[in-house]
């Protein structure tokens, strides 16, 4: 299923638009959350996402299996899930990333990494 914040259509970055079956607050139990990547200004697209930060501290809390990708790894980060765990992005970031969460054991160059019940995927297709 796609989720958004409030189960409406998500706009990609390349004008597709992606029709979402429910919204964070409707998901009750998940086998799996994946974060795609990030193909926006990153600083700007945390900012504007805060209830999705907040669905992933929650899953975390309910040790929901997450997988990000590439970029998308940031929001795993800034929703703290990724402190004291190894993870990995997208290397042309690596510097942004460790400054921007020093408590995360990064290592840009793993293809996936895993840490419990979180794994991250390095680059775009790397997953």
């Amino acid at each position: 299923s796609i989720a958004s914040p409030d189960g409406h259509p998500i706009r990609c970055i390349n004008g597709l638009q992606l029709q979402a079956h429910v919204s964070y607050q409707e998901i009750q139990t998940a086998d799996i959350l994946v974060v795609p990547t990030i193909a926006a200004p990153i600083q700007d697209v945390l900012q504007q996402n805060p209830e999705l930060i907040h669905f992933l501290k929650s899953a975390h809390a309910d040790a929901t299996l997450i997988a990000g990708n590439c970029t998308g790894n940031f929001f795993l980060a800034e929703a703290g899930i990724l402190d004291d765990r190894v993870a990995t992005t997208h290397w042309g970031f690596q510097e942004m990333f460790r400054s921007r969460y020093p408590k995360v054991k990064l290592n840009a160059d793993l293809m996936i990494s895993r840490d419990q019940n979180i794994y991250c995927a390095g680059g775009g297709l790397a997953w």
